[in-house]
């Protein structure tokens, strides 16, 4: 499924540990996040609006044409590809900054310039790659553009909810907080951390071959696709808590 430059690499780090990987990343997304526009066209709420975008347009859509696509489809198609994968990308990026901005900090205007900020970079990288819509590897200031705005995007979110998971976990204590809504606040704060780990990963890739994918960084952005996957399945479906059986002989 994805090649990798550096000769007599794993069959298994190459192919099927990617498929796994990024697989069950792009499919977690695709569901979570349906199900999430689904209920938006329903509450007509902006906070599953664009956090229902961002899954289903960034971390799926984009991801499964950026990771597979170009592999499965003609190569003639190359450059369609690429545009629109980093197009979904983007506004997914984009639209769980403004997701962000709404949930945590509403109202707020150095929030809302941030989205706007983040916006403009997005638009830059985008700009440059259809300028040069076929370059492999992706020259520097389209890679540096579109990497730093998305671990920008997903490190905000990552910190307003481990701060707010904190603080929820504090309250439990005096049973002022839901345990599953504390414990799904929690998996997604990691699922943000681990994707910005996966950013980091990519930059440190791009700085040790600039021209190529190395095996050992496939390996760690696989892995870390299917434990982001693990913690929104978790966070999107949560399991149901177990009814304790009615004490025997109560009326």
């Amino acid at each position: 499924m994805i090649k990798s430059r550096s000769r007599g690499a794993d069959p298994f780090t190459v192919t099927w540990l990617p498929l796994l990987g990024f697989g069950s990343f792009v499919l977690v997304s695709v569901i979570a996040g349906a199900r999430l526009l689904l209920l938006a066209r329903k509450t007509r709420q902006p906070a599953e609006a664009t956090l229902g975008a961002a899954l289903f347009l960034g971390g799926g859509i984009g991801w499964a044409l950026l990771v597979f696509g170009l592999q499965i489809l003609p190569r003639s198609m190359t450059p369609t590809t690429l545009l629109a994968a980093n197009l979904c990308i983007h506004a997914g990026a984009v639209a769980l900054a403004a997701g962000t901005a709404h949930m945590f900090r509403p109202g707020d205007s150095l929030a809302r310039a941030a989205v706007v900020a983040l916006a403009a970079l997005f638009t830059i990288s985008f700009t440059l790659r259809l300028l040069d819509a076929t370059a492999m590897p992706v020259p520097a200031p389209i890679f540096w553009t579109s990497t730093l705005g998305g671990a920008l995007c997903y490190a905000w979110p990552a910190v307003e909810s481990l701060r707010w998971y904190a603080r929820l976990r504090r309250r439990i204590r005096f049973d002022l907080a839901d345990s599953v809504v504390t414990r799904r606040m929690g998996l997604w704060a990691a699922a943000c951390s681990i994707a910005v780990g996966i950013h980091v990963v990519t930059a440190v890739n791009r700085l040790v071959m600039p021209d190529g994918l190395h095996p050992a960084s496939l390996t760690a952005s696989s892995l870390l696709g299917l434990v982001a996957a693990a913690c929104l399945w978790q966070a999107f479906f949560p399991r149901r808590p177990r009814r304790k059986p009615a004490a025997a002989g109560a009326a």
